[in-house]
């Protein structure tokens, strides 16, 4: 069965300016009053309750509205810990992607820029539903990044992440 906002409110306190989650009876061996810090979960926190682990962002979403997010729940800042739920906001797969920093394994680190071609030149390109655009290329990679930023305020709006 799964958990209702209700239930949730019975067995924990939730402060949205902090983003805590603080027990308010004792289950197995946390006594009430404990911090639920969340342990790491895929970069974000979880926590379990009655035997089944929810992660800490969705149960501040279901503690504040009463109900389950209809999709996903974006963390605005990026930072999977900050469970404010004035850095929460309901997303769609594709714009919970847009947010994203860059990938790991970007050599340079600026999102939306390839490393340089064999002409020295740097390629931007910005992906809009699945379907990949072209911006454009540039001497230099900041060139290259900022042709990007300003494609993806105007592609993305609010969801838009440059870094």
């Amino acid at each position: 069965m799964m958990l209702t906002a209700e239930r949730l409110r019975e067995i924990m306190d939730y402060d949205p300016a902090s983003g805590v989650f603080t027990r308010r009876v004792a289950m197995r061996c946390a006594p009430a009053g404990v911090v639920i810090a969340g342990t790491p979960d895929g970069g974000y926190l979880a926590a379990t309750i009655e035997r089944r682990k929810y992660r800490l962002h969705r149960l501040a979403w279901l503690y504040v509205n009463g109900e389950w997010p209809a999709e996903h729940i974006d963390h605005i800042n990026g930072d999977r810990a900050d469970n404010r739920i004035a850095n929460l906001r309901a997303a769609t797969c594709a714009e919970n992607c847009r947010n994203r920093g860059a990938n790991r394994n970007n050599r340079l680190g600026l999102k939306g820029v390839s490393a340089p071609l064999p002409s020295g030149r740097y390629r931007a390109r910005i992906r809009v539903d699945r379907r990949e655009i072209y911006i454009g290329l540039f001497d230099t990679a900041r060139e290259a990044h900022a042709a990007y930023a300003s494609a993806a305020r105007v592609l993305h709006g609010d969801f838009a992440r440059a870094a």
